[in-house]
């Protein structure tokens, strides 16, 4: 009787192992010698293998990563000298697709005493998309906020193609009008590269036009016959996420090429719009210190023409900001730190000297905007200005004065020819 219940529990027992083996929801591998390995239907369904190619090809040896053998290694050898019990560690799978899949693996090993084997027993769960989300929120958060713009996207092109390993990452904006890009980054099986293309017949143009996530799987060569850089690179597959600024416009692009079809198309999908963000972020702040120096450059155009230029000083500061329309009028050379207001009260003409104080001083009072006009002592020359100002207050109180100068000398000067020579007339 004692014995057909041992029985009973042990056949139990097998059953609950073999049910909890076949159907649980992570790989698992038990191996009692080199050339014995049982793998449940998990374990193959995540690497793509059949559990006799596992068997026949001794693959449980082969689908770690090369750069993850090491790491592998010494927990191995822990274990076997006994020094531990289990080892838990992070690594990366090489799929039957060429494929890699981070795994969390646990390790342990067995040893029979009596029969001098020993078990390995190998459990891993399927972390990848887990792995590489955490790994580019990471990357995105570790960037440091004072590197250049170049550095940026170089490391963002890195580091995309390192983490689909694919040959091919590029980073582009598109040129006003939408005809052309040019590159920010390009990763080219590690080697980064710029140039400039144009968007004619390329798949860049099918996504920039869709305004959403582009993807050509397979035969992307085939697509977009006329796109030579595709037969250059030898790209089979292609996937871009569009960039866009604040008004919802396209100003760029992040594309993957690859020379073999691509999978995984979702996660890819969510790690691209992690990036998307932080290069369009830059893309666009790149493009307004642009149009803020293109207008300075006008502005300062524009002042010298006129001859005219503005100036501000800040009373909670003591520092007087002056354009570069200032510099000009009153040949100021040093433009490396701000002006001291003194010196530009000192090139007041002493005529006007007196005059100028009473006006500051009742704008300070009243808090009366002023038209004057005041002659300034520059280098031994006389020249004449017309000078416009105002008070900026907060709560009652002045914290800014600011105006504009503008030389006038030319039109004094015809002024004062036009009066001698009516008067010679006269005469």
């Amino acid at each position: 009787m004692q014995d057909s219940i041992t029985k009973l529990d042990l056949e139990e027992n097998e059953w609950r192992f073999r049910n909890f083996f076949e159907k649980s929801p992570i790989g698992i591998a038990i191996s009692d010698n080199p050339n014995s390995v049982i793998i449940n239907e998990r374990f193959c369904e995540m690497l793509g293998y059949s559990k006799e190619e596992f068997t026949k090809h001794k693959l449980v040896h082969e689908i770690t990563h090369p750069d993850d053998k090491d790491l592998h290694l010494e927990g191995y050898k822990k274990l076997l000298e006994g020094k531990i019990k289990s080892i838990n560690i992070q690594k990366r799978y090489i799929k039957k697709n060429g494929s890699i899949m981070w795994g969390n693996a646990t390790l342990s090993i067995f040893k029979d005493e009596k029969r001098g084997t020993l078990t390995h027993f190998v459990m891993v769960e399927d972390i990848h998309d887990q792995k590489i989300m955490n790994d580019t929120l990471t990357f995105i958060n570790q960037l440091d906020t004072s590197i250049d713009s170049n550095t940026l996207f170089n490391e963002i092109a890195e580091k995309v193609a390192k983490t689909f390993e694919v040959p091919y990452v590029l980073l582009v904006e598109v040129d006003d009008g939408g005809f052309s890009c040019s590159s920010r980054a390009f990763w080219k099986k590690g080697i980064l590269d710029k140039f400039n293309y144009s968007l004619d017949n390329s798949p860049c143009l099918d996504a920039i036009k869709n305004k959403a996530l582009f993807y050509v799987d397979k035969n992307v060569q085939k697509k977009y016959p006329k796109f030579e850089a595709l037969k250059n690179l030898k790209a089979e597959s292609y996937i871009a996420s569009p960039l866009f600024d604040s008004d919802d416009q396209v100003i760029g692009l992040i594309a993957l090429l690859d020379t073999k079809e691509m999978i995984n198309y979702e996660l890819i999908k969510k790690v691209l719009k992690i990036y998307s963000n932080r290069v369009a972020s830059e893309l666009e702040r790149l493009k307004n210190n642009q149009i803020l120096l293109e207008s300075s450059n006008k502005l300062k155009e524009a002042e010298k023409l006129a001859k005219i230029g503005s100036w501000e000083y800040n009373f909670s500061t003591q520092q007087l900001y002056i354009s570069e329309g200032i510099y000009h009028i009153f040949k100021i050379e040093n433009r490396q730190s701000l002006p001291d207001p003194e010196v530009l009260k000192n090139l007041v003409h002493e005529d006007d000297k007196e005059y100028l104080q009473d006006v500051i001083k009742n704008t300070i009072r009243k808090g009366k905007p002023w038209k004057i006009e005041l002659k300034y002592n520059i280098n031994g020359k006389t020249i004449h200005t017309i000078n416009n100002g105002k008070a900026s207050l907060e709560n009652g109180q002045i914290v800014k004065l600011f105006g504009t100068v503008q030389d006038i000398t030319d039109k004094k000067e015809v002024e004062t020819n036009l009066q001698v020579a009516t008067t010679k007339y006269q005469d």
